[in-house]
């Protein structure tokens, strides 16, 4: 058996669930030193997609989202899905 795929979910607004951009230092280090894990996606969900009203708000979560979600795949060799 090989190592098991996890899937990190980034915070980029909601406030609910997911890492915060001060935590992937350690996250990436941690994953980095484990051979019993590997980074198979990273996701977020938008706080309010569905509204109109709130484009300006989505557009910044996809912002911290693209920026977050480099600084993990940038330190890592093999690919990793992001999906928003």
């Amino acid at each position: 058996k090989g190592p098991f795929p996890i899937h990190i979910k980034l915070e980029t607004g909601m406030n609910r669930l997911g890492f915060d951009e001060k935590d992937l230092p350690e996250l990436i280090a941690r994953i980095q030193d484990s051979d019993t894990i590997f980074i198979k996606s990273v996701f977020s969900h938008l706080a309010a997609s569905e509204d109109p009203n709130h484009d300006d708000f989505s557009d910044v979560q996809i912002s911290r989202f693209k920026e977050n979600s480099a600084k993990i795949t940038s330190a890592f060799y093999y690919p990793i899905l992001r999906h928003i």
